[in-house]
C-alpha cells in the first residue's frame, strides 16, 4: 500500500471511530433518560432523609452533634438531587437551604414523612418562637 492511501486509509478509520464514539454517547444519554432518570425519581423524589449526627471539627462530646434533615424536591436531568435541608446546630443556629447533592446518598438514612415533619416542627417552632 502507498503512503497516500495509508495515510487516506487511517483518515477513514478515525472517521468512522469518532463517529461510533457519537453513537455511543447518544445512546447512553437516551438509556440514562430513558432507564437511569425514572429509576433516581423513583427512589428518591418526594422522600424525606436524615443525616445523623452532623458536628463540626473535632467533636467531644454528644452535644457536639445534631441532624440535618432533607426533603427531595427535584432530580435533574443530569442526574443532581436537590433537596430542602434544615439543620439546627449545637449552638442553635437555624438554616435552611436549596441544596444539590449527587445521587450516591450512602450517608443519610430515609425517614418517614411523619418523622420528617416532626423534627423539623420542632426546628421551626423554635424559629418561631424566635420572632414573636
Amino acid at each position: 500500500m502507498k503512503e497516500e492511501e495509508m495515510k487516506n486509509k487511517m483518515k477513514e478509520i478515525e472517521k468512522d471511530i469518532d463517529n461510533k464514539i457519537s453513537e455511543k454517547y447518544k445512546l447512553q444519554e437516551e438509556y440514562y433518560e430513558m432507564y437511569e432518570l425514572p429509576r433516581l425519581r423513583k427512589k428518591y423524589l418526594n422522600k424525606y432523609f436524615i443525616y445523623r449526627n452532623n458536628s463540626y471539627s473535632c467533636p467531644e462530646t454528644e452535644d457536639d452533634y445534631w441532624n440535618v434533615y432533607y426533603k427531595i424536591i427535584e432530580i435533574t436531568k443530569n442526574g443532581s438531587i436537590q433537596a430542602i435541608e434544615l439543620q439546627k446546630d449545637k449552638y442553635g443556629k437555624i438554616e435552611s437551604n436549596i441544596t444539590t447533592m449527587s445521587p450516591n446518598l450512602e450517608e443519610i438514612e430515609e425517614i418517614t414523612e411523619k418523622e420528617y415533619i416532626r423534627e423539623t416542627s420542632k426546628i421551626l417552632g423554635e424559629l418561631q418562637k424566635r420572632y414573636k
